[in-house]
């Protein structure tokens, strides 16, 4: 994990120790922050799986801080 604590971070590693890291994610923003956030995960498997190339998804998780 590269960027730990830090807006954006990158992952690299087999699936399940990928999927083992973002079990563990945690959103934390500045301290006194309220209101609307973000969060934006691109996943590529850098070409390693199946036919066509490079493959890529992006999810978006809106949150709430209160």
């Amino acid at each position: 994990m590269v960027g730990n604590g830090k807006s954006r971070i990158t992952l690299s590693g087999t699936v399940a120790a990928v999927n083992n890291a973002l079990d563990r994610l945690r959103f934390k923003p500045a301290p006194g922050f309220r209101g609307k956030a973000r969060l934006s995960i691109l996943t590529m498997d850098l070409g390693h799986t199946g036919f066509g190339g490079l493959k890529t998804a992006l999810n978006l998780v809106n949150i709430n801080v209160r």
